[in-house]
């Protein structure tokens, strides 16, 4: 069973160098020299194409910042009427192989040795038109480097709820399946912490409730599964299986941990089925066993290590049987982090993985999960690639909006909000703030009454990694809010991000997805990934 394609993301370390929006311009952040832009001497810019006329005294570049070290591969499609268009990775020096000579589109890919700039020299006779220049890091052999270090998304199918996996619902629904189908219900990728062969060994994994024994229980001689026959003069009570070591664990499970437990099990007419936490004086869930082999699932936190147990109840009359021939639980991985950096995020205090009814354009309801307000967070424990990453995405929908004079945290890459090393976006004293090196009070901000309710948001942060003028920037479904100016370079290293909580308290609201990209993106690649998986949400 394949994991279905998840929601667009911008090419692969795609940068998009001399267009912004389709365009080109100066924002772009091309330089030219000598001389100034259009001076009549150099390059000019009109209805997105760069042109020289031939007429230049001398030779002409334009460059741009290019990180020392690192390869680039360049795509650059030009007309030519005359003259010699060549690259420069080094000092404005030709690099060799890189002429171009007729009009077409070229690719070349070498590696920065100097100046941490790629040049684009127009030689004293080029007359010509650049449409486009696209560049892509790549490693030593060409193959493109990724920018994306985070990526959370409930739409992968990858998350604390696996049931996902095989199109089932996943909070607080016992379900089930038919016989050969159990496979279906394993989740991906799990530690399964009870026996590997996955069979029940009657007496050691599934006791008759009369003091541990089953002096007054009928069961098979050998063979897998455990057969249970009430008997007369039997307990009430059936049979129980404990859910620590010693019952078919290999490992105790630990409080606050995602689980999932998984039987097969029929009977002879009717039984009643509980998953019962007796420390706690807690259902986990209690379901009807037919006489159809079936494979029955829930996914549940463990409230006490020692204490849970599968219950069968008093529904039995004398002669009658219960089987079982399946008996598992597996610890349920943390929200996967599909980017391949491990960074999985661990929900606390949620329930699972909700899907909303109806369907999306694939045929799927719509997972998220839902932050409660009072202890609802995913954590994702901090790495060094985090502290400067350049470009913040979340997909959110707020249940309610705090007051003008309270506050929510929706994500915090910080330990202390007052610091200005971290990264963060807040909802406080009326404002909706993103910060890219500067406290809680934002490098960007528009008002929280432009925010409704029970609508999903698209939110981008980004930075150019500077404390330059207007170098962080707000987007919200695809359009550039508000711009700023960081304090100084993020320096913090906490514990963790903490989604939807913070040091401005937990948000009552949906997370959908939650990425991180070490370099900035265009508005551009914003715009195209808000319209590829806005209908995904209602949009």
């Amino acid at each position: 069973m394949g994991v279905r394609s998840g929601p667009k993301l911008p090419d692969r370390s795609d940068i998009d160098v001399i267009t912004e929006d389709g365009t080109f311009n100066s924002s772009a952040g091309w330089q030219v020299t000598p001389g100034s832009l259009g001076d009549g001497d150099n390059w000019s810019i009109s209805g997105g194409s760069a042109t020289i006329d031939g007429s230049q005294s001398g030779d002409r570049f334009f460059y741009m910042d290019f990180p020392q070290n690192n390869y680039y591969k360049l795509i650059i499609t030009m007309t030519r009427a005359a003259g010699t268009l060549s690259l420069s990775y080094s000092n404005g020096t030709v690099t060799s192989g890189t002429e171009m000579t007729t009009s077409g589109t070229y690719t070349h890919t070498h590696q920065v040795t100097a100046n941490d700039n790629i040049y684009i020299k127009a030689d004293s006779s080029f007359s010509g038109t650049i449409t486009n220049v696209k560049a892509i890091q790549t490693d030593s052999s060409g193959a493109p480097v990724s920018h994306i270090i985070l990526c959370l998304d409930a739409g992968l199918n990858r998350s604390t709820s696996a049931m996902a996996d095989a199109g089932h619902p996943t909070k607080g629904v016992l379900t089930y399946g038919g016989p050969g189908v159990e496979e279906d219900y394993q989740p991906t990728g799990c530690k399964l912490i009870t026996r590997a062969d996955k069979t029940i060994v009657q007496g050691n994994d599934l006791r008759a409730y009369d003091s541990n024994t089953q002096s007054n229980w009928a069961g098979p001689a050998t063979g897998a599964g455990a057969l249970f026959t009430k008997v007369s003069g039997s307990s009430a009570n059936g049979f129980f299986g404990y859910l620590n070591t010693g019952y078919g664990f290999t490992s105790n499970p630990v409080v606050g941990r995602r689980y999932r437990l998984l039987v097969r099990a029929k009977s002879s007419s009717s039984i009643h089925l509980r998953f019962y936490d007796g420390a706690g004086a807690y259902h986990y869930f209690s379901a009807d066993v037919g006489t159809t082999l079936k494979t029955y699932t829930f996914d549940f936190t463990c409230l006490h290590a020692t204490g849970a147990f599968i219950y069968g109840t008093s529904s039995f009359s004398d002669g009658e049987t219960v089987y079982f021939d399946r008996y598992e639980v597996y610890e349920l991985t943390p929200w996967l982090d599909v980017s391949g950096h491990g960074g999985n995020g661990t929900p606390e205090g949620i329930d699972g993985l909700t899907i909303e009814d109806g369907t999306d354009k694939r045929g799927q309801g719509l997972k998220y999960f839902d932050l409660d307000g009072t202890d609802g967070q995913v954590k994702v424990t901090h790495y060094s690639d985090l502290i400067t990453a350049k470009t913040w995405i979340l997909w959110f929908k707020l249940d309610s909006i705090p007051a003008n004079d309270t506050m929510d945290s929706i994500f915090q890459h910080s330990d202390n909000w007052n610091n200005a090393g971290g990264i963060s976006l807040q909802m406080i004293y009326g404002n909706f703030t993103w910060s890219w090196g500067t406290n809680w009070g934002g490098s960007c901000s528009i008002a929280n009454s432009t925010l409704s309710t029970g609508v999903w948001y698209h939110f981008v942060g980004t930075s150019n990694g500077t404390t330059g003028s207007e170098k962080v920037k707000m987007y919200l479904n695809g359009e550039i809010k508000d711009t700023g100016t960081a304090a100084q370079i993020p320096d913090d290293t906490p514990t963790h991000i903490t989604i939807g909580n913070g040091n401005g308290g937990f948000t009552n609201g949906q997370i959908a997805a939650f990425q991180v990209y070490t370099a900035e993106l265009t508005h551009a690649q914003i715009k195209d990934m808000y319209n590829s998986q806005r209908s995904r949400f209602g949009l």
